[in-house]
């Protein structure tokens, strides 16, 4: 049986593993016992505060491979410690890689989803890496990901991250998104009609596709239907309609607001 990948359970272990380097006086429990990995992972700390980095690595490698969560913790450990040696991206792989196979479909979606934002974006101090963003993109995006899905289907139509430009794959993770309706969708359909990758070149349905999404609230079509208008894209006479919304962006202060 799979086990239950619980982010609430991670951020609860993280607790109390400060509470373990604030305090050393009391032994963190988890339930009735104590927690083998909250304890490693302070100790691991300590050690990585004090420089000793073979120390910490030593200490990681001896935690129990057994579920999920412990995996998880002392593979985002990896990823979060830019001080550890430089197998770091070697050493996150092979415990998410653990951590998601003995998870659930709900721990795989999020396990999955923040080795992809970790190696892709940098995000969480995560080394990016195109080779393990490329991976876990694309478990993030089957694992039913709306988002993933998304961020997947651009990556196939503009060759991202080292992707080969595939404009049927792009369509099929854009239409599988789509089906849950996320908003992000319009953006990318607009840029599949803009270049012609997975559907035909069409610069009114492009422009259609952004005005729908800029209704339903996304700031990043609206910016970019207003950037359209005022290239002309849609005829001189709408020029002073791009004009306008550029306005009211700046005067909200909202310009580069990626929401």
């Amino acid at each position: 049986m799979k086990e239950r990948f619980s982010i609430d359970r991670y951020c609860t272990l993280v607790l109390c593993a400060l509470t373990v380097f604030q305090s050393t006086a009391v032994p963190i429990r988890i339930g009735p016992r104590k927690s083998p990995s909250v304890e490693s992972l302070s100790q691991a700390e300590r050690m990585v505060s004090c420089g000793d980095l073979t120390g910490a690595v030593k200490v990681l490698e001896q935690v129990s491979t057994n579920d999920s969560w412990t995996c998880f913790l002392v593979g985002d450990f990896y990823g979060t410690h830019s001080m550890l040696p430089t197998q770091r991206i070697e050493r996150i792989n092979w415990w998410m890689d653990l951590s998601y196979r003995l998870a659930d479909k709900d721990g795989k979606r999020q396990i999955a989803g923040r080795c992809a934002g970790g190696f892709g974006f940098g995000k969480y101090s995560y080394p990016t890496d195109d080779e393990s963003a490329r991976l876990w993109l694309q478990r993030a995006a089957d694992s039913g990901s709306a988002y993933w899905q998304c961020m997947l289907a651009d990556s196939y139509a503009h060759a991202f991250w080292g992707f080969e430009r595939d404009g049927a794959k792009a369509l099929k993770y854009l239409e599988m998104a789509e089906r849950q309706n996320h908003l992000k969708t319009y953006h990318v359909r607009a840029g599949m009609y803009e270049n012609g990758v997975g559907l035909p070149k069409d610069p009114k349905k492009m422009m259609e596709c952004l005005e729908m999404g800029m209704k339903r609230g996304s700031r990043v079509c609206r910016d970019r239907y207003a950037a359209n208008l005022l290239a002309g894209l849609a005829g001189d006479e709408r020029r002073a309609e791009g004009f306008d919304i550029m306005q009211r962006i700046l005067a909200r202060g909202e310009a580069n607001d990626p929401g």
